[in-house]
């Protein structure tokens, strides 16, 4: 049974996960899928996101001198989410995964963030924001070591993707670093020997649960993708982006508007903003 369904109900989710035993591993996106940024312009479903970057790229071209504008927006929007408010999916979404650890399933998450800038440890930030909101994955696997792999030319020379640093699994946490999240959860299958009978991944893109259904194809073992899209987010473009943006360039203020609470918004001061990002 390889297949992907797509719910915007964590109850679905919720009663996947129930029926698992213990040959089965659980893994789970992070950004939109166990939490998100409370903000209407990075808390949004993923192709208003993208919709989003599209604009403020097309804005950059007529703005800015950066020779690379696509990084150049990347790396701010990164600055940007590390000082937004988060909130879980779901109010259910702790007792989910306590429930599986409870039951001694290998459950972790996988995801595709940065591990580091040149001005932000994003391991630590993810660390910090989890312990806050009250995820922990720290025991999966008995795993307590720190894993660091190579980077993706190094490792597949016959994938033409850039290679920007090394994916670290760390407390439970596998940060692919903008690498395939199938390759990378192959790697780590083989570096600590272990392959379960089935993977069951949760996931709000379908292309990075596509990487992980070829992977498991790849080594026999039977996969469920899960593409759940939180009831909580919104597929809307924020029609203030621009103006939103052109405050943040002058003055290192991002006013941050709530998804979940109308009318809430506050002015928060991004720091340390540099060119050279």
């Amino acid at each position: 049974m390889n297949k992907i369904i797509t719910t915007h109900s964590w109850k679905e989710v919720d009663t996947i996960c129930q029926e698992v035993d213990l040959d089965t591993w659980v893994i789970w996106d992070v950004d939109n899928t166990l939490l998100f940024a409370d903000d209407t312009v990075f808390g949004c479903h993923m192709d208003a996101y993208k919709t989003h970057t599209n604009l403020i790229e097309q804005y950059e071209q007529s703005h800015s001198n950066e020779t690379n504008i696509p990084k150049y927006v990347k790396n701010l929007f990164y600055r940007i989410r590390s000082h937004l408010p988060f909130q879980l999916t779901h109010s259910h979404t702790i007792q989910t995964i306590q429930a599986l650890q409870k039951r001694s399933i290998t459950t972790f998450a996988l995801t595709f963030l940065f591990v580091y800038t040149e001005e932000k440890d994003y391991i630590s930030w993810r660390q910090h924001q989890f312990a806050s909101l009250g995820i922990d994955f720290s025991r999966c696997l008995n795993q307590q070591a720190r894993l660091e792999f190579p980077k993706l030319k190094d490792c597949f020379p016959d994938i033409a993707a850039p290679s920007i640093g090394h994916p670290i699994y760390e407390n439970g946490v596998f940060y692919t670093h903008h690498h395939p999240k199938g390759l990378c959860l192959t790697q780590f299958m083989k570096r600590i020997k272990k392959f379960p009978k089935k993977i069951i991944f949760i996931d709000d893109v379908e292309h990075y649960l596509n990487q992980v259904k070829q992977a498991t194809q790849d080594l026999n073992i039977a996969f469920q993708g899960v593409r759940y899209l939180s009831e909580k987010q919104t597929d809307q473009q924020d029609p203030k982006l621009i103006e939103k943006w052109k405050c943040f360039r002058s003055s290192q203020i991002w006013v941050n508007e709530s998804v979940t609470t109308p009318h809430k918004s506050q002015k928060i001061l991004i720091p340390n903003l540099s060119k050279k990002s």
